[in-house]
């Protein structure tokens, strides 16, 4: 059985965390955080806390963007349905959110555009058999995952035994089993061919007493 167990960063010294908070006008739990993550980097500070677009890396850096693109533009253009499928936490409505009012807001697909959030209470995480159930009944063609999929293998094989393709966008770690999926898109992907440069995510590991 594998035991799991908090892993805490070393709290950075007190000097530290006040030229940060004064510096950016924040609390020092917040400027202690940020130099647990970003280390005493002021302008990777600045970058964080005064995100631009401009400042984004090129997503096309990620493996399989553009088999991903050309995907959901066939779909597009064939008139053919399609599902955003998220998960019912933050990352996952606000994924869903983005991705449907940006296909919305740049493409005639109102009509064949869907979208869904787990139910917390019926579904839990990941890719459910109820929405494959719905795409079923629904005859939609493509399922583009958000905030999961990576290690849904039984629900994405189910999936594309009854003919729906699907297209993953996740943050979460791989696992050691085969993913059926069309494509992957997971900056966690350590191939070769992954070279997108962002990695990890900003985590909250502790509390200053």
């Amino acid at each position: 059985m594998i035991e799991l167990k908090y892993v805490y960063k070393e709290i950075p010294n007190i000097e530290s965390i006040k030229v940060i908070s004064n510096k950016f006008n924040i609390n020092q739990y917040i400027a202690a955080i940020l130099i647990q993550n970003l280390g005493f980097d002021v302008d990777k500070i600045y970058d964080f806390l005064e995100p631009s677009l401009e400042k984004l890396y090129d997503p096309f850096l990620i493996k399989g963007m553009n088999k991903a693109v050309d995907m959901i533009l066939n779909y597009i253009q064939n008139s053919e349905k399609i599902l955003i499928y998220g998960d019912y936490d933050v990352d996952g409505i606000t994924g869903i959110a983005v991705l449907y009012n940006f296909l919305i807001d740049n493409f005639n697909v109102s009509n064949n555009l869907y979208y869904k959030c787990a139910n917390r209470f019926n579904e839990g995480y990941g890719l459910s058999k109820e929405t494959i159930d719905f795409a079923v009944e629904n005859n939609i063609k493509l399922i583009i995952t958000v905030d999961c999929g990576t290690k849904d293998y039984e629900m994405i094989k189910l999936a594309k035994k009854l003919g729906i393709n699907i297209i993953v966008t996740d943050h979460h770690e791989f696992g050691d089993e085969e993913n059926l999926a069309d494509v992957i898109l997971n900056n966690k992907d350590k191939s070769e061919d992954n070279i997108y440069p962002f990695k990890n995510y900003l985590v909250v590991e502790w509390y200053l007493s």
